[in-house]
């Protein structure tokens, strides 16, 4: 199997930065943020989400091809999530019949796709070191 091309081990560091001066920024300019509400909303979103991203593709000290392959497993698994999260919003939109609840942003969509990549690799990776001491 051919490895894919992964971000090196210190991106792991560059990630931490992103998000932390995203937050410092959301707190620190939080009065000009508000003049443009959803935008500054959806800029932070996509920033953290695109940090996220690059997290997920970081290479590992301990990597090898079983990595990559929980790797590609994850990333289906959150597409799947993603599909069934989108049809469950529209539900509520039908049943609620508000527009608000259904609009459902591009920027969210992603970020609570992240979110669930991120979390859902690491529990996989905890549980198979887990499992490897134990043997």
């Amino acid at each position: 199997m051919r490895n894919l091309p992964l971000f090196p081990n210190y991106f792991k560091w560059v990630v931490i930065a992103i998000i932390l001066l995203d937050i410092i920024i959301a707190f620190v300019f939080r009065d000009f943020l508000k003049q443009y509400g959803d935008y500054s909303k959806e800029i932070m979103l996509t920033i953290i989400s695109l940090a996220l991203l690059i997290l997920f593709w970081t290479k590992r000290k301990e990597d090898d091809e079983m990595f990559v392959q929980l790797r590609l497993n994850t990333m289906t698994g959150a597409i799947v999530f993603l599909i069934i999260y989108v049809l469950i919003n529209n539900i509520f939109s039908l049943v609620a019949d508000e527009e608000e609840i259904g609009r459902l942003s591009a920027g969210m969509g992603v970020f609570t796709m992240m979110v669930f990549i991120t979390l859902m690799f690491e529990l996989q990776l905890r549980k198979l070191k887990k499992s490897n001491n134990e043997e």
